[in-house]
């Protein structure tokens, strides 16, 4: 295992952790736990949190468990890499509120904006690759791996942290650039996505 970096620590033998000052390093060789880092960033949030992940797959709702702030605004970005339509999109949704009304989390709000599948879309359509996570707007990460790897996966991945304002940025008006240009195909012909929304009064 080689993670470059000046700021990582020594492997602590009770965890799965390359653990740096702002990269941390999951290393499925070193136990088969599933990492808590993801979890404790999704839960440090205090008003919003945003997810940029162009394959939501197979999600483990009990992600979301570990948020507990009371009127938390979720943000999901997706594609829909399989086929899938809004109903299923929905389902999702519904899914993910759940998990986090099971931490009795009050005035939730949840939106989920999902490009169409290819083949389906109108017009040209760059597609994203990497992952990100920000919470609050403030504070920015480039992650590894996709949801559903965070809850169990036979991969190794790491999350960094941005610091540079510049950076932060950047990735968060490109990612609010690619939630608005999603148009929802209710909306006549020109639609190339869905777009769900659930809450919790």
């Amino acid at each position: 295992m080689i993670v470059s970096g000046r700021d990582v620590s020594s492997v602590n033998g009770s965890t799965n952790f390359v653990d740096g000052k702002y990269y941390h390093f999951y290393d499925f060789g070193l136990t088969n736990n599933p990492p808590k880092l993801y979890g404790d960033l999704l839960a440090g949030a205090k008003s919003s949190i945003r997810i940029w992940d162009p394959h939501y797959l197979n999600l483990d709702s009990d992600l979301f468990s570990s948020i507990y702030q009371n009127g938390i605004c979720i943000e999901i970005l997706t594609i829909c890499q399989n086929g899938e339509d809004k109903n299923e999109m929905n389902d999702f949704a519904n899914e993910v509120l759940e998990a986090i009304d099971d931490a009795d989390v009050q005035e939730c709000k949840l939106w989920v904006y999902a490009l169409m599948p290819k083949y389906l879309r109108k017009g040209s359509w760059i597609e994203w690759h990497d992952r990100f996570l920000i919470v609050d707007d403030t504070d920015v990460y480039l992650v590894g791996a996709s949801l559903d790897a965070h809850m169990g996966t036979n991969k190794s991945y790491g999350i960094y942290q941005l610091t540079e304002t510049d950076d932060k940025n950047l990735v968060i008006d490109t990612y609010k650039a690619y939630r608005d240009c999603i148009k929802d195909t209710s909306g006549g012909a020109m639609g190339n996505g869905y777009k769900c929304y659930v809450h919790r009064p």
